[in-house]
């Protein structure tokens, strides 16, 4: 599990009524999502006319942010210790959670 300061939740804007088919992700967890609850459909990032499995990208951002506070936990909920007003461990902005 990975420690990140929390500045307000992780926010996204709304797609306005976007799919996404899950050729669009090299991810197999993300992939796997989109098949379980799409259905048939157009992709509107790929364009792929007769995707298999499609899913309003609105839905997959909010399996996203739910898989990142799966993993990623606020410091002070996590009662790791600081010391001279620092965290004695690394700590990352949820900004940049995804660079390493």
């Amino acid at each position: 599990m990975g420690l990140f300061k929390k500045e307000g939740d992780l926010h996204y804007y709304p797609s306005g009524d976007k799919h996404v088919c899950s050729e669009c992700f090299s991810e197999e967890h993300l992939k796997g999502f989109i098949e379980s609850q799409g259905e048939p459909g157009r992709c509107d990032f790929c364009g792929n006319e007769s995707s298999e499995y499609v899913l309003d990208f609105d839905d997959v951002l909010e399996y996203i942010r739910d898989r990142i506070y799966t993993e990623w936990g606020d410091p002070n909920d996590e009662l790791v210790p600081f010391e001279d007003g620092e965290y004695i461990f690394p700590i990352k902005d949820s900004e940049n959670c995804f660079v390493t």
